[in-house]
């Protein structure tokens, strides 16, 4: 299974893969502040500020218990996901900074 939004499920539909007639590799689209149940997690994307034309997702992460914050290369947190993370006890944070804070990167605007 291949998960990804509109221009993944693009660039997914381009290739060979998608010509599969076995269906061994199946593409689904997610949408921003949905439950998907993958596996035995529950995975929420969340938008992200990465590229102005794409909606790109960081992830809320559920599984035994637990909640993680799966965020990567993502500038400042639009509104919408600020108003999400409100509602949510996260245990764990996976966060990079790829420009630190002096370029208006991680999670200061």
């Amino acid at each position: 299974m291949v998960y990804g939004n509109s221009n993944v499920k693009k660039k997914f539909m381009d290739t060979d893969v998608e010509k599969d007639q076995n269906n061994r590799i199946i593409f689904n689209e997610i949408y921003p502040f949905e439950e998907y149940k993958i596996g035995k997690a529950i995975v929420i994307p969340l938008l992200a500020d990465h590229k102005p034309d794409e909606k790109c997702f960081i992830y809320i992460i559920k599984l035994n218990g637990r909640t993680l914050l799966y965020r990567h290369d993502s500038g400042y947190f639009p509104e919408q996901t600020w108003d999400f993370l409100k509602s949510v006890h996260i245990d764990a944070a996976i966060i990079d900074c790829t420009d630190g804070p002096g370029r208006g990167g991680f999670l200061w605007k």
